[in-house]
């Protein structure tokens, strides 16, 4: 049996759907520090691309910080310079520019400001220095997450920078760093280098970073990059935390246990809903449920209420402990209860979004080695495995399948860790059966219809035609993107939100260009001339139709545009009342371009020929 390397996941979802059985408490709040380095070589333009590293590195903390106010608010961060003549309390060359807590509107102005200023403004207010320690950068960074008021689950300190050896003639502040960084590792801090390249220079992991991050191999480490989007992804990839929604005990038939973590790989996001204030103070409103006796009016607590469940036309009566106990049927975890081919699990079983289990080797030692080999056996035999799952006391049982997942790589970053996919099965319960007529009749009372050969190959070919390379993370939910600008622009009081894509929308103009020669002749070859003007009107008749007797369609009269003075119309401000098309024909008449104009810009524009 081969070991695998077990990455971390690069998802946090939290759901209460899963009860901690293990004990452990992972309650408290993500925090980041983005550590950047403000010596004068971060201000050089890097020529390949046409950035500035300190601005690429402030850009990167902007933009984590209004991904954070939508999805995770109550995350913690803050900005540490080094590197600059400005000192923070008795450290020198080391600034906090923003303390760690949530972040705010101000927050974001503030970074924004540095990006306007520009490299002058920069090096007037904080100047550049070569004299920094970056163990005293790391001691600032330490100090801010023990000093913090409230309980962290994770500490994350984010490292920017493009020099690869900053302590190249102190051999006492190199080692002064080092031992910083296994302090900080101890204490459960997270320190990731994001290099920035410089022009023409390759930065080399090797001569003080890799022992720094304590890495195996400097192969383990990404390359530098001067590019915003490149960074960019890396720290999103780093600032998503492993955190379970809970842990499991897994079990097989032979009362063997091993851990387990369970992720929340996909959970739909939904906007925010609006707070309730009281209209004198802007105080939150609190509110309040209460139970009363239909009869006297009594306040009535939940000890005073029972349930009942009908059954034949009985009431029977359940009090809140007989409730509690017909949902306890199995104990909280996983049991192993045989496998099937993967062909098995066919798409329409899907119930709900599928969780992810990883192992977990601090609650039971060998879980990473006993999870590994059924996971590798899984795959070698292209099997599920089909396991009862209790995620909570109060939730029945699941029928699940676990996918197993291999891992992928591109290059040296990870793309999918290794892992099981927990898919729940419907029971039988839960199946419908459907008996529904044929879907290929062209006309309810005629013969019918099967595609032949031609028609199946020309569908192929649009097919072919209009496949492309489909990634999940290049669609953005138009719905809460367009809520969440126009939130930040009144927020950061900006003038218009900024502008959004919405790639949900086809692109008509490539569609044509790559299909639209076979589109056409599919249409003639399914629906020929004679029945495509039938199947068109068909389609088209969207009449009312009145009933009873009167059966003539009532039409509104057509408005002729001969019998309109529209200087009167102008002056009695009854152009509004027209018609688009009415005005359309007004604007012919008078020699105006109608060509990709609304209502509101054909009156403005009739008015004006009247000006």
């Amino acid at each position: 049996m081969s070991d695998v390397e077990w990455e971390g996941i690069k998802e946090e979802d939290v759901e209460e759907e899963f009860d901690d059985v293990t004990g452990i408490a992972w309650n408290g709040r993500n925090s980041f520090i983005f550590l950047v380095d403000c010596s004068e070589s971060m201000f050089v333009k890097v020529e390949d691309e046409q950035t500035i590293p300190f601005h690429v590195a402030i850009r990167c903390a902007e933009t984590v910080m209004k991904n954070k106010i939508i999805s995770s608010e109550n995350d913690l961060l803050a900005v540490v310079f080094y590197g600059t003549k400005k000192n923070c309390q008795d450290i020198e060359n080391t600034f906090v520019f923003q303390a760690l807590e949530q972040p705010g509107a101000e927050a974001i102005l503030a970074l924004n400001a540095l990006l306007k200023d520009g490299t002058e403004d920069f090096r007037h207010k904080y100047g550049h220095s070569d004299s920094y320690s970056l163990s005293d950068a790391f001691w600032i960074c330490s100090s801010m997450f023990s000093k913090c008021a409230v309980k962290l689950a994770t500490k994350t300190v984010l490292l920017f920078t493009n020099e690869d050896d900053p302590h190249r003639n102190s051999v006492h502040l190199q080692r002064q760093a080092l031992q910083k960084a296994r302090d900080m590792h101890a204490n459960g801090v997270d320190l990731i280098l994001m290099p920035i390249s410089k022009s023409g220079v390759k930065f080399d992991v090797g001569k003080i970073y890799k022992d720094i991050l304590m890495l195996e191999s400097e192969n383990d480490f990404p390359d530098a990059t001067a590019k915003f989007e490149d960074l960019l992804q890396r720290v999103r990839r780093k600032d998503h935390k492993k955190r379970t929604s809970g842990k499991l005990e897994f079990s097989l038939p032979n009362g063997t246990r091993f851990s387990v973590g369970v992720y929340n790989l996909v959970r739909k996001l939904n906007k925010t809903y609006p707070v309730s204030l009281a209209k004198d103070t802007n105080e939150d409103i609190k509110k309040m449920n209460k139970s009363y006796l239909q009869e006297t009016g009594e306040i009535l607590l939940p000890s005073d209420m029972n349930s009942y469940l009908e059954y034949g036309g009985k009431k029977i009566y359940l009090e809140n402990d007989e409730k509690v106990q017909t949902k306890k049927l199995f104990e909280i975890g996983i049991l192993l209860l045989g496998f099937k081919p993967m062909s098995f699990v066919q798409l329409h079983y899907y119930v709900k979004p599928a969780n992810f289990l990883y192992p977990d080797e601090r609650q039971i030692l060998g879980s990473t080695r006993l999870f590994s080999a059924l996971h590798r056996k899984c795959l070698d035999r292209n099997v599920v495995a089909i396991c009862r799952l209790v995620s909570r006391n109060s939730n029945p049982p699941d029928l699940v399948a676990l996918w197993p997942q291999e891992e992928m790589k591109d290059g040296r970053m990870q793309m999918a860790p290794p892992g099981f996919h927990v898919i729940r099965l419907p029971f039988s319960d839960d199946i419908k059966t459907l008996k529904l007529g044929s879907l290929v009749k062209r006309d309810p009372d005629g013969p019918l219809v099967i595609a032949n050969e031609e028609q199946i190959k020309k569908a192929k070919e649009i097919v072919k035609k209009l496949r492309f390379n489909y990634r999940i993370e290049n669609f953005e939910n138009p719905v809460l993107q367009t809520h969440w600008r126009n939130i930040e622009a009144l927020a950061l009081d900006l003038d218009e939100p900024d502008p959004m894509t919405d790639y949900t929308i086809p692109n008509n103009t490539v569609m044509e260009k790559r299909a639209g020669d076979l589109i056409e002749a599919f249409k003639e070859l399914v629906l020929p001339k004679g029945q495509l003007g039938f199947v068109l009107q068909r389609e088209a008749k969207r009449e009312y139709r009145p009933t009873g007797s009167d059966k003539q369609v009532m039409k509104k009269p057509k408005v002729e545009v001969d019998d309109i003075d529209i200087k009167t119309e102008i002056e009695t401000g009854r152009l509004s009342k027209l018609t688009v098309d009415v005005l359309k024909g007004l604007c012919s008449k008078l020699e105006i371009k109608t060509a990709n104009k609304k209502k509101a810009e054909l009156i403005s524009e009739i008015e004006k020929h009247y000006e």
